[in-house]
């Protein structure tokens, strides 16, 4: 189940009394399409870092342009590859130093030798890897994980180590998010695929991929290195594939799954979707 914005915001402004910090992540694929007006919102009352998750399926460059782009905001980013935990030792080293103020009830919280554990709360748009995060953090499982949004269905406190908490929250979706937008989440696993046209996904697929990965694709459907109508990638990558209905048809529904299911795996090379600007400092408008 996919929080909407107006079913958790009332929540999660809750927990911020309690809180000193908002680890907000993003999968580094699509960083400005994970951004959503009601993390600013809660970020306008507490501390924020960054995380950028799935950096390993990510083009690194544009992952190193996101994190300047984003560091501007006056926050600091993170990038991390949660499957083998790299880059996890830079942000616990940020947990050890926290430099912000502890919140009123964070603070009765103390320690043996009056040291106060950092409290922070994991927000993000669904399935962007908070649970993985967590656990990577806490050293095992602790939260529950999985490929299909959805799975956190409830705020829970979990203690990382005697100086850290941390508080798992669901996947939140504004119901205001464009179609372009649902449609590169849905792509990523944020949003569940059989709500948007998977046809219409491949399509947004190829508008976005990258030459060199775009070219695998083509490669694998048979087909020359260039830009063709969907139907007809799908119907090639179909055949090659044998995702055939009776009598032979091509079944465009499986190839499309198929190819999803690649970028997914990173099959297609290492992906941005979402890009910045030229000059590092906006958003390029989605095409």
């Amino acid at each position: 189940m996919i929080r909407e914005l107006n079913t958790g915001e009332e929540q999660l402004h809750s927990y911020l009394r309690i809180v000193d910090l908002l680890i907000e992540v993003r999968d580094a694929r699509v960083p400005a399409s994970c951004e959503d007006p009601l993390f600013e919102r809660l970020a306008s009352r507490r501390e924020r870092v960054l995380v950028l998750s799935q950096a390993d399926l990510a083009c690194p460059d544009t992952t190193a342009r996101w994190c300047m782009v984003l560091g501007k905001q006056g926050y600091p980013v993170f990038h991390m590859d949660l499957k083998h935990g790299t880059g996890l030792g830079v942000l616990k080293n940020y947990f050890k130093r926290f430099p912000g103020k502890r919140s009123r009830r964070s603070r009765r919280r103390s320690l043996p030798g009056g040291s106060q554990p950092l409290r922070a709360m994991v927000i993000g748009v669904p399935n962007t890897g908070k649970s993985s995060l967590i656990n990577r953090l806490a050293g095992h499982r602790r939260a529950r994980v999985g490929a299909q949004p959805g799975i956190t269905r409830g705020p829970q406190w979990i203690k990382i180590s005697r100086g850290l908490e941390l508080l798992d929250t669901p996947g939140l979706l504004n119901p205001k998010t464009d179609q372009i937008t649902r449609t590169l989440l849905a792509i990523t696993g944020s949003v569940p695929i059989d709500t948007v046209d998977i046809e219409e996904l491949v399509d947004r697929l190829i508008k976005t991929l990258p030459p060199e990965s775009a070219g695998k694709l083509y490669a694998m459907a048979g087909m020359a290195d260039s830009i063709p109508l969907t139907q007809i990638l799908l119907d090639n990558f179909a055949i090659e594939r044998n995702c055939l209905l009776p009598g032979g048809k091509p079944d465009r529904h499986r190839a499309a799954m198929a190819i999803i299911r690649l970028f997914r795996k990173g099959d297609l090379g290492r992906c941005t979707l979402d890009q910045p600007a030229a000059n590092n400092e906006t958003v390029e408008n989605k095409v």
